[in-house]
């Protein structure tokens, strides 16, 4: 919440409306945290035993697919400036993760 936040400051300072702020958010959320999600839950049900995931979601991965394919049509849609941003921000974000993360052997 708190990095959102910060994000949230920077678009604020870069861009006069607050609707370009909005947008810019949404499609960074989108990319970082709701597609991820369901993807993130695919693999776990392809890599756990049923009997460790004892709650079902309904029609399974079907909901999971079809959400995937509408956040991406979000995404997609929201503008080509929004979407390049927004994946700037996750670059950034990556490299800023390997440079920081990727020496630690915890």
């Amino acid at each position: 919440l708190l990095i959102f936040g910060a994000i949230a400051i920077v678009f604020c300072l870069i861009f006069n409306k607050a609707s370009d702020v909005f947008r810019f958010i949404v499609v960074t959320r989108i990319f970082i945290q709701f597609i991820p999600q369901a993807v993130g839950l695919i693999l776990l049900r392809i890599n756990k035993r049923d009997n460790e995931l004892p709650y079902k979601m309904p029609l399974f991965p079907y909901t999971a697919i079809l959400s995937i394919l509408i956040w991406l049509y979000v995404f997609i849609t929201s503008g080509y400036q929004y979407s390049l941003f927004g994946l700037g921000v996750i670059i950034i974000g990556l490299g800023l993760y390997w440079v920081l993360f990727s020496g630690r052997r915890d």
